[in-house]
Order: structure tokens, then C-alpha cells, then sequence
């Protein structure tokens, strides 16, 4: 369980780091909103004198009910990240934290530990100045500061914070600055020298040296002072403190999860009840692995321990504390250390960074780098990466099932043992080759996606569907494929193409391999191209990295058979026989693609009205009309028959667009018409209105605030029809009975935000309630509309509830804006 949840974690760490990388490209904070980690940087001292050294806190004020991570943040996480900006000369040393508190999360069976930093988190570091610093002017401390700040959701914060302190001579008095907060931090941070109150603590590793690959065990010892026992790892009572032992991340060390001894077990006659404790000397075992990142001549292991000390004779217990421990192993036959990264010293945990030149002073690194088992999402989203990778790795599989694939798998296996003349390890090997020709094919593939969505600046993460061209688009590619899959037409290379490739393949050999997997995913276009071309035009909505991934894993899948089958060519009895069921299955998956064309319909209604959905629907009449004509050329034509024919489709298709753009498609009003009332207001609705759904209010810039000041409690559904999550949340959740009746019983006014079209205004509302997107779902409390209660990402019934009766019900002013015994005037909400 746990090597599944580090492998998941691995992968949500590279999307967190890309997106870090991305938003300090773009200059954009990965953030928005109300920071919920506001970061601030003090010095310890008034001046700085030359050769001396000095410490820096960066002062984290961590908003309620969120949390920031430790240096190793656990199953999920990411410790913040700091990138100094040094005057010339300058060194930073490592950050010190102050430790952390565990926190659990997740069903029984999947538990997820993590280590979290919760109100004002003081990180410590020392700065040491150059002996020639010029004694006059002044010098900044400067810092870029990248936070991940977790609760129900995770959001990515970056600030720049500063410090500017004048220099003075060596014969200058240095006096203190900001005592208290470095005073207060100090005791905090846990002692390096593994001596605690109640405990002393010391690491030593089962082995003196070790290299890559190498195995062994660290142990971890406690000895506990005479009359005293400590807590277990796991008491028996709420409320004790379980003794816990964290290891800093090293990089080059991969960690197992500790063995705690079996503790003693008492009945205590003060509690009446059955304790669980330590006493003496403990040992705590951590399994330890070498991997090919370590570098240098040591391994630096470090971390800390927390512990609760009773006394035996009163029962008294004592509040936690914590210590530091340390140890080192030697490392051999490992690469150097990078220049200018000097080792740790044992209990720092990390190296130092290296100073990289700017301008004319020295930009320096020294950041806390994430463990391997970072997750930045929310617990709710964090296996929406993997789950995407799987599917993508099992329609890699599908393709091999696809009629013109499905023959090759044989052909090319019984090619690999004739020549290898019966060696199954050469078999292997070609068969690897192959498959790697395979993938590089998927990652050219993937590489022209990147390109083509960078050249035309596409946004990220589906917000490409608010806009109507691109969903048509999307639905021609989807029609178009989709009477391929029901063989209406073929896609088919050019001849002369076509045979050049087919005799690239007869190449024997390492080479002739290879060449034959890139080539043979290029002779299947005829089937894969209605699986791959609507891939393709979704990979538009995603990032770079997104991309690169999903074609890795539609190349694996499809070269996995492949694989398998070179290593037991023997397998090859067991495949079902090419015949007609592979073309049945190829009309099936026609009627699944056309079901998405539906989909996009709908979604093309919401931004364009019914009249964009009747030309559309004629457009793709015509649209397979030009199909079933090129479908119907004969490869025996002359050439200037074929070349006529597929004109003529052509021009169909082209008069088709012209006709249904130019006569059948009317553009929609730009606003809705909204009854207005007193004040301004849109009229609220009355308790009939909720009879039947939810008697929604379109929203416009500023209308859900006014309606809370006026004294109405709001609710806002920030939604889109290309949305799918919103559109689950509003079947399962909001409009169901038990909330609607909540949001009646309140005189709720329920307002509906459509963030299809992404009008700008929307967006920045979006942005100051700390959301990129939809869904959210906000909840302002009559008379209080700057105190929005903000619900999490992934809602449920009892929460919507519990924040609804939270909120409390509206309390309309003396001018109600119900419209009583006048006719309603109308109003148009401001365009989108």
C-alpha cells in the first residue's frame, strides 16, 4: 500500500513542479485571491559587518483551517520552496523548520499521512556575508517563495518578499532585531544534538559504507530517562501523543516506513485503563535504499523525533518535545557532487545550492525539495492524473484490436523468431526495439500537439470549450472519425507513401526493428487515425507535459502486446483469430464517438442557442454526405477520376458549412432578460417558484453582493456546460430535494454563474474566491456579503446543508426588492 501511494504521489509531484515552473515563465502567481499563506521576510540583526553571519525568517502567516507543509511533507504535499536572491558574496545555509503534526486523511484502507504546519510558521535560516563586503550603502535579502496551502483544496502561492539592511564596519556594535520572533522561533526548532528533556536520541546506520543500489537499515535510538516511559506510536487513549520518528528527504536515499517495537501494555489504575507505552531504550528501524540520484562521497541522514514523557511515580505527563537526529554513511562508486554544492553537514539534511550569477550580484538556491511523495490536489482530485494515464494506456491496448492492427501483432512476433533463429533472448530484444519504434512514434506525435497548441496559445484544462469555433471543431473531427469507424470511408496513406514504408520494414536486424515500430503505427493510420485524430484534438486542452505523458501511455499500450508476446512467443496459439467480430467492434466504438457529438451539441447549445444546434446537426448531414462520397472512389480509377471525386466531396462539405453558417444559424440575444424590482434588484423568487427545480437568477458583475447586502442569503454556482464535474454536482447535489427544500426554508436566492463563454468579469470573481474554475460554489450570508463561505471543490449533501443553515436565512431590508403590486419592469444582465 504504501510503495502504491509513494508511485501515485511520484506522479502528482512532476505535475505540481510543472506548473511551478510554468507559472514563474509566465510571471503569473500560481495562486489568486486572498492569499491563504501570506509570507514576510525579518532579519535578526539591525546592520550586517562584513564576514559575519546572521540569521533570516521567513514568517508564514497560515490562514484558519489551512495548512502548509514540513520539509517532508509525507504520503501527500509539497514543503515550500524558496529561491534567494543574494547580494555577491552571500551564502544561505539550509532552512530549519519547527516540527510538524500529523495528520491522517483517506478511507481505512488507503490511509494517507502527511506532516503539516498550521497558524504562524517561522522558518529560520543563516545567512553568512563576504569578508570584503564594503562597509557602507546597504544590502538586500531577497527571496522568491512558492507555497503549497492545503485544505479541502490545494492552492499554489508565490510571493517575492525583501529585507534591505545597511552595512556597517567591523567596529560597529550589531544589535538585535525582531528578539522576539527569532527568540520564539528558536525554541521551536528541534535540537541538532539529539539531547531532550526526557529523551536522548541517536541514529546509527547497520552498515559504514554503501553504494548505489545498496540496502541497508538505519536505527533510530531512544533512551528514555530513568522514571519516565513514553507514549507508543500507536496509544491506546485519545488524546496522547504517539511517539513519532520522521526522516528528513535526502536526495539519493529512498526511506521504507519505520518498525516501531512492540510496546509494554499496562492497565494504569489513575486512567482505568489499558495503556500502551516505551520505557528504557527503544529502537526504531528504517529500512534505507540507495537510488541513482545520490552523489558524493556521504549520504547525510537525518530527521527528528517526537515523544510524550509521563513520570511512573505521579502519572504525570508533560507536553511533547522534539529532537533532531543524525548520522552519515559513506558513499562509494557514486558520480561527484555537482560543482559549487557542497555536502551537508550530518542533522542539515540537505546540500547547499549553488550560487548561479546575476547581474552583479549572485541569485542563491536554497529550497527544500520536494519528497517523491508530494501530491498538490485536494485528496478528492489527487488520482485524476492516474486515472487519465490509465485510460490513455488502455486505449494504446484498443488499438491493437482495430482490424488493420490486429494482423500486424502476429506477422511482426513470427518475424522476430524467425531471425532470431529460435533465441528467445534475441526475440526479447527485437521485440523491445519494436516497441520502442512504437513509442517514439506516439512522442513525435505528441511533440507536434505541443507545438500546434503553442502556436495557437490554447489555454489549459478545458476552458478551449467556451469558445464556439473550437467546439465546432471538435465535433467535425469527432463526426468525420466516427464514419470512418462505420466504414463509410477509409483512411488510406497515398500509394507511393505507402509502399516506400511497407518496404522500409523489410529491414532485418536491431534496426530494421526499430524502424518497423515506428513505421508500423504509421501503416495502421487507417484505423488508429479515428482513435487517435479526436486524441490529438483534446490534447489542445491540455498542458505539455499532459500531453507528452497520455502519448507515452497510448504508445506503451499499444506496444505492450508486442512485448509480452516476443517474450513467449508461444502465447501467439492463444489470440483470438482475425475475422468479423474486429469489424464489429469498430461500429461499436462509431456509436460510442457519436455519442460524444451529442455531448458537444449540447455544450455548443449553451453558447450559441438552439439555432447554432440546428445548423450544426444540418452541417454534419451534409458533412456525411461528403464522407459517403469519398468513401466511394476506387482506388482502380484513373488518377484524375479519384482526384474529381474527392473534389467534388470536398465541395459538399464546403457548401454545407456555407449553408449552415450563412441561413440556418441565427446568433442568440446577448443577455437574458431578467424581472427587475426595487433597488435595482432582480426580483427574488417566492416559495412557488421552488416547486418544480431551483429557481435560479442569472448572475452579472456584482449582483450576488448586492443582493447579500440587501439582506438576502446568496448562493452562487459558479458552473459551465463543458463542465462535467458541474454537471454531476448539480444532478446529485444541488438540485436534489433535501437542499432545495434547505434553500426554500431560508428564503435562500439562488444564483447561477455560467462560466461557459469565460466572460472576463466572471473570471476575476472566480479569482478572489482563491479558484482558477469551475465548479464553486459560494455561499454569502445575509448582511455579510464580504464574509463568503467558500465550499470546497467536491461537495456532498451534508455539507451543502450544514453551510446553508451556517449561513443562516435572509433577513431582506424594509425595502424588499419582491415585487409586490406593480407590473415588473425588465432589465438586460451585462453581456459576457
Amino acid at each position: 500500500m504504501r510503495a502504491k501511494t509513494r508511485m501515485i504521489a511520484a506522479v502528482l509531484v512532476v505535475a505540481w513542479l510543472l506548473a511551478v515552473a510554468v507559472g514563474r515563465a509566465t510571471g503569473q502567481p500560481s495562486g489568486s485571491g486572498t492569499p491563504k499563506a501570506p509570507v514576510s521576510l525579518a532579519a535578526s540583526v539591525s546592520v550586517v559587518k562584513p564576514g559575519d553571519a546572521f540569521e533570516v525568517a521567513l514568517v508564514f502567516e497560515v490562514a484558519d483551517g489551512w495548512h502548509i507543509y514540513w520539509k517532508n511533507p509525507g504520503d501527500s504535499g509539497a514543503p515550500p520552496q524558496v529561491a534567494w536572491r543574494l547580494p555577491e558574496g552571500f551564502t544561505a545555509g539550509d532552512l530549519r523548520f519547527p516540527p510538524p503534526h500529523r495528520m491522517e486523511s483517506g478511507p481505512e484502507d488507503f490511509r494517507l499521512v502527511t506532516y503539516a504546519l498550521e497558524g504562524q510558521v517561522v522558518l529560520l535560516a543563516t545567512m553568512t556575508a563576504p569578508a570584503s563586503l564594503p562597509p557602507s550603502g546597504t544590502v538586500t535579502i531577497g527571496a522568491e517563495v512558492t507555497t503549497l496551502v492545503c485544505r479541502e483544496q490545494c492552492l499554489m502561492e508565490r510571493a517575492q518578499v525583501a529585507a534591505t539592511l545597511p552595512v556597517a564596519s567591523a567596529s560597529v556594535d550589531v544589535q538585535p532585531a525582531n528578539a522576539e520572533l527569532f527568540e520564539n522561533a528558536r525554541k521551536l526548532i528541534p535540537p541538532e544534538d539529539g539531547k531532550g528533556g526526557f529523551v536522548t536520541v541517536a541514529a546509527a546506520a547497520a552498515v559504514e559504507s554503501t553504494e548505489i543500489g545498496g540496502e541497508f537499515e538505519l536505527a533510530v535510538n531512544l533512551d528514555i530517562r530513568s522514571g519516565f516511559h513514553i507514549q507508543s506510536h500507536r496509544p491506546y487513549i485519545p488524546g496522547l501523543i504517539a511517539t513519532e520518528v520522521i526522516y528528513e528527504p535526502t536526495p539519493g536515499v529512498e526511506f521504507g516506513t519505520p518498525v516501531y517495537p512492540q510496546p509494554k501494555e499496562r492497565y494504569d489504575r489513575v486512567l482505568r485503563a489499558k495503556i500502551s507505552e516505551f520505557a528504557d531504550r527503544v529502537a526504531v528501524r528504517i529500512p534505507v535504499t540507495v537510488t541513482p540520484e545520490a552523489v558524493g562521497t556521504s549520504l547525510p541522514l537525518a530527521g527528528i523525533v517526537t515523544v510524550q514523557a509521563c513520570d511512573e511515580k505521579s502519572g504525570r505527563c508533560y507536553p511533547p518535545e522534539t529532537v533532531g537526529w543524525s548520522t552519515s554513511v559513506a558513499l562509494t562508486g557514486a558520480p561527484p557532487a555537482p560543482a559549487g554544492v557542497a555536502s551537508s553537514e550530518p542533522g542539515g539534511g540537505q546540500p547547499a545550492a549553488p550560487q548561479e550569477a546575476a547581474g552583479t550580484g549572485t541569485k542563491g538556491v536554497s529550497s527544500s525539495p520536494p519528497s517523491a511523495a508530494a501530491a498538490p490536489a485536494a485528496e478528492e482530485e489527487s488520482l485524476s492524473l492516474p486515472a487519465m494515464l490509465v485510460l490513455a494506456l488502455l486505449g494504446g491496448v484498443i488499438l491493437n484490436v482495430m482490424p488493420c492492427v490486429w494482423p500486424v501483432i502476429s506477422i511482426k512476433i513470427l518475424s522476430f523468431v524467425q531471425q532470431a533463429h529460435d533465441d528467445p533472448k534475441r526475440t526479447l530484444r527485437l521485440g523491445a526495439l519494436f516497441a520502442l519504434g512504437i513509442l517514439v512514434s506516439f512522442w513525435i506525435l505528441g511533440l507536434v500537439a505541443v507545438g500546434a497548441r503553442t502556436a495557437v496559445g490554447g489555454p489549459t484544462w478545458g476552458t478551449q470549450f467556451a469558445h464556439p469555433a473550437f467546439v465546432v471543431a471538435i465535433t467535425v473531427i469527432l463526426f468525420v472519425f466516427g464514419m470512418s469507424l462505420f466504414g463509410v470511408f477509409e483512411v488510406n496513406l497515398p500509394g507511393a507513401a505507402a509502399g516506400k514504408l511497407s518496404a522500409a520494414t523489410t529491414r532485418e536486424g536491431y534496426a530494421g526493428s526499430f524502424l518497423k515500430g515506428m513505421l508500423a503505427t504509421v501503416l495502421a493510420t487507417p484505423c488508429t487515425a479515428p482513435l487517435l485524430g479526436p486524441a490529438i484534438a483534446f490534447a489542445f486542452t491540455q498542458s505539455a507535459a499532459v500531453i507528452m505523458l497520455a502519448m507515452t501511455a497510448i504508445g506503451l499500450g499499444m506496444s505492450l502486446p508486442y512485448v509480452i508476446l516476443a517474450a513467449k512467443p508461444a502465447w501467439l496459439g492463444f489470440l483470438p483469430r482475425p475475422g468479423p467480430w474486429m469489424e464489429t467492434f469498430k461500429q461499436f466504438t462509431g456509436f460510442l464517438m457519436m455519442g460524444v457529438v451529442v455531448a458537444l451539441l449540447w455544450v455548443l447549445g449553451k453558447l450559441t442557442g438552439a439555432s447554432g444546434v440546428v445548423a450544426m446537426t444540418a452541417f454534419l448531414t451534409v458533412l456525411g454526405l461528403a464522407c459517403w462520397i469519398y468513401g466511394n472512389i476506387k482506388m482502380t480509377w484513373s488518377t484524375t477520376a479519384r482526384l474529381s471525386g474527392a473534389a467534388t466531396a470536398l465541395a459538399v462539405a464546403v457548401f454545407g458549412g456555407w449553408l449552415a453558417g450563412s441561413y440556418l444559424y441565427t446568433p442568440p440575444a446577448d443577455t437574458p432578460v431578467v424581472a427587475m424590482g426595487e433597488g435595482g434588484l432582480p426580483v427574488v423568487p417566492s416559495a412557488a417558484d421552488w416547486q418544480d427545480d431551483t429557481p435560479w437568477l442569472p448572475q452579472a458583475p456584482g449582483l450576488h453582493e448586492r443582493l447579500a447586502a440587501a439582506g438576502h442569503t446568496v448562493f452562487v454556482n459558479y458552473t459551465a456546460a463543458w463542465c462535467t464535474k458541474c454537471i454531476i454536482q448539480k444532478k446529485t447535489v444541488l438540485e436534489t430535494d433535501p437542499v432545495r427544500e434547505r434553500m426554500r426554508d431560508l428564503g435562500v436566492v439562488p444564483v447561477k454563474a455560467d462560466f461557459t463563454a469565460k466572460p472576463d468579469w466572471m473570471a476575476e470573481e472566480l479569482k478572489s474566491y482563491g479558484a482558477a474554475g469551475v465548479p464553486l460554489n459560494v455561499i454569502l450570508p445575509a448582511g455579510r456579503p464580504h464574509e463568503p463561505i467558500v465550499l470546497p471543490e467536491s461537495i456532498g449533501k451534508d455539507l451543502v446543508l450544514e453551510k446553508l443553515s451556517q449561513a443562516g436565512p435572509s433577513e431582506p431590508a424594509d425595502a424588499p426588492t419582491r415585487l409586490t403590486s406593480r407590473e415588473p419592469q425588465f432589465a438586460r444582465t451585462p453581456p459576457g
